[in-house]
C-alpha cells in the first residue's frame, strides 16, 4: 500500500493572488436586517493546468500576531457565520484560467441574538492524478510527495442589530530587523464587532511607514501589528490610529 504526504498552504488571511488561485474580493459583509442576503465570489485557477477545489465553511480564532487556528466551539462573544449561511458549488473542476462563482446566501435570522456573526469561506486546491503518480517512495512504501496545495479563505460576517468596535494603541516597540526597522503596535479592540484600521508612523510629517486595512476579529482582544519602516524614527514621531 502506499501512502501519500502532501504539502498543504493554507492562508489565513485573504488574497487577490496566491499559488493557484486569485479572487475577486477579500470579504464579504451581510446585514442582518436588510433585504439584501446574496453575495458572490469569484475565483480563478491561474495554474497551467486543471484544478479540483474543495469549497467549505471554516473557523478560525486570532491570534495576537494575527495567525488563524482551527476552533470548533464559538468563543464567548464570537458566534459562527456558517449556520446562517448556505454556499454552493462545493466542489469543482476548474481548466487553466476558467473561473468559477461561488454563491452565498444569508439566512433569516430574525430569532438571533444582536451581535457579529463570523466564519470564513475556504477554497482548497485537492491533489490531481499527476500527484498521485509521482514522488519519491522510501523502503517502508510511503510515497513523499512535497508539491504544494493551496488554499484562500476569506472571512464572512454578518452584522445583526449594531455593532460597535473601538481600538486604541497600548504600546509601540521600534526593533532592528535585516534590512530595515520595524514597528511593532500594540492595538487594543473594544465594542462587540471586528475592528478595521491602519496604522501610519510620521516623522515630522514624513510618512516612514504604514499597514492599511488590518483586521482585529472579536476573538481578539489586541493585536501586534508589524510596520516596516524606511529608516528608525526620530525622537517625537507619531504612529497614528485610523478606522
Amino acid at each position: 500500500m502506499r501512502h501519500f504526504l502532501f504539502l498543504f498552504f493554507g492562508l489565513m488571511l485573504p488574497m487577490t493572488a496566491m499559488g493557484n488561485i486569485s479572487l475577486t474580493t477579500f470579504y464579504m459583509e451581510f446585514d442582518a436586517d436588510s433585504p439584501r442576503r446574496t453575495d458572490n465570489l469569484r475565483f480563478t485557477n491561474t495554474s497551467d493546468s486543471p484544478k479540483t477545489y474543495d469549497i467549505s465553511m471554516v473557523n478560525f480564532a486570532q491570534n495576537s500576531d494575527g495567525e488563524y487556528r482551527p476552533i470548533e466551539t464559538p468563543m464567548m462573544g464570537n458566534p459562527f457565520a456558517d449556520s446562517y449561511l448556505d454556499f454552493a458549488p462545493r466542489r469543482v473542476t476548474l481548466a487553466p484560467s476558467q473561473s468559477q462563482v461561488v454563491r452565498v446566501v444569508r439566512r433569516p435570522m430574525a430569532g438571533a441574538e444582536n451581535g457579529e456573526y463570523v466564519s470564513h469561506l475556504k477554497i482548497q486546491e485537492l491533489p490531481d492524478q499527476t500527484m498521485m503518480n509521482s514522488g519519491a517512495t522510501n523502503s517502508n512504501g510511503i510515497n513523499i510527495n512535497l508539491r504544494p496545495l493551496y488554499a484562500v479563505t476569506i472571512p464572512v460576517m454578518i452584522e445583526k442589530g449594531s455593532p460597535r468596535a473601538s481600538a486604541l494603541i497600548r504600546s509601540v516597540e521600534i526593533y532592528n530587523a535585516k534590512t530595515n526597522p520595524i514597528a511593532a503596535v500594540m492595538v487594543e479592540r473594544g465594542g462587540n464587532r471586528s475592528f478595521y484600521g491602519t496604522l501610519v508612523v510620521t516623522d515630522d510629517g514624513v510618512e516612514l511607514g504604514r499597514v492599511s486595512n488590518f483586521r482585529i476579529f472579536m476573538t481578539t482582544s489586541a493585536r501586534v501589528i508589524k510596520i516596516p519602516l524606511n529608516r528608525r524614527p526620530l525622537p517625537g514621531s507619531m504612529v497614528t490610529l485610523y478606522d
